[in-house]
């Protein structure tokens, strides 16, 4: 077991009070003892090659069990545009996950391995606002997988989904309980892993000699109604149901658009407004009557991804593309409404290209 904190002696394990995270640590390598497993801790930074290196040189002494597997779980978490990074901040994201795992295939290139098994994540499937270099970290992990395959070699990438008790989501929410506090996993359609099903599915994958694969808990029809451009892209289209299918959604657009157009030209903007406000509402858990109408929508609580969250719904029920840089400019419902209705009011077969290009965008966007 290799990672970048140490743990004390064994001699101190029965002192550890304070330092939970210690403790849980501690916690697993008893447990796994206790099931008959020789533990060793060897303190490992991924990120540098000499650290990697003293590991595997350590790993593949004549005295210890011929090493038969590798499991890559290293990483920093990131939650932060990519413009508010600095170079080094970056560079900590991509070293654990990027710099470990090329490190560990060069340097295990001639050490027969029944398992390589690289921890990526759904961020590099889905939508990930905030985290750019996170995902791209992950991204490269899924690459480094078929590029293994294509060499003959073993390798499995698996995409996991937000773990509801353990791992890198739950440790950053406690360091960062204020800024990320009931975010982590909340997007919508999109649940969480237990521990033990997490497990399992690791289990049911190792030995089906399978290079990647996405174990998220999802509803798609309710996570396209948040992401609808990203729900279009097809690499998707064969895991989307026909409920939840592009088709039905611009039907629902379309739907949601003339329930507006129909109404006489005083009420237009008001019954935009106020569905605007509904969504608002929503996505904050807040009554509608905290949503004043001329009030911007920095002052009740949006944040970015909040900003994110309305602009694919505002794409996904009314066929419309906003700019993500009017948003977080802080309209208030009232402007939002002025800026949207000649939107909706435009020509579909124009919109339709319009939208086409606003998706793309939408998922580099995404990727901040």
């Amino acid at each position: 077991m290799a990672g970048r904190t140490p743990l004390p002696p064994r001699e101190k394990w029965s002192e550890i009070r304070g330092n939970i995270s210690q403790a849980h640590r501690i916690d697993a390598v008893t447990r796994l003892e206790q099931l008959g497993a020789r533990v060793r801790i060897l303190p490992t930074d991924m990120g540098i090659e000499d650290s990697v290196r003293r590991l595997i040189e350590e790993c593949l002494r004549a005295d210890q069990p011929p090493l038969r597997g590798v499991f890559h779980a290293a990483g920093v978490m990131q939650y932060e545009a990519l413009g508010s990074q600095t170079s080094e901040e970056m560079r900590s994201v991509l070293a654990a996950k990027m710099g470990g795992g090329w490190l560990l295939h060069q340097l295990l290139a001639e050490v027969p391995l029944e398992w390589f098994v690289l921890f990526s994540s759904s961020s590099s499937l889905l939508s990930s606002p905030l985290m750019g270099g996170y995902s791209a970290a992950n991204v490269f992990l899924d690459a480094l997988a078929h590029h293994r395959r294509a060499c003959g070699q073993t390798a499995l990438s698996i995409n996991w989904g937000t773990w509801a008790d353990v791992g890198m989501a739950k440790r950053f929410q406690a360091d960062q309980n204020a800024r990320l506090q009931g975010r982590t996993g909340a997007t919508r359609g999109i649940g969480v892993l237990t521990a033990n099903r997490a497990i399992e599915a690791l289990e049911h994958l190792a030995d089906r000699g399978v290079t990647q694969a996405g174990v998220i808990p999802i509803d798609w029809e309710e996570w396209q109604r948040s992401y609808g451009g990203l729900g279009r892209a097809p690499y998707l289209s064969l895991v989307l149901s026909s409920a939840a299918s592009p088709e039905r959604h611009s039907e629902a657009a379309g739907e949601k658009r003339n329930q507006v157009l129909q109404a006489s030209v005083d009420t237009r903007e008001e019954l935009l407004r106020s569905y605007l406000q509904e969504q608002m509402a929503r996505i904050l858990k807040i009554p509608l009557t905290a949503v004043d109408p001329n009030e911007s929508i920095s002052n009740i609580g949006f944040d970015s991804l909040m900003s994110i969250e309305l602009k694919n719904q505002i794409e996904a029920e009314l066929g419309v593309a906003v700019a993500m840089v009017r948003l977080v400019q802080g309209p208030t419902p009232a402007e939002l409404a002025s800026m949207v209705m000649p939107l909706l009011a435009a020509d579909p077969q124009e919109m339709k290209g319009e939208l086409a290009s606003a998706g793309e965008l939408e998922f580099e966007e995404g990727a901040l």
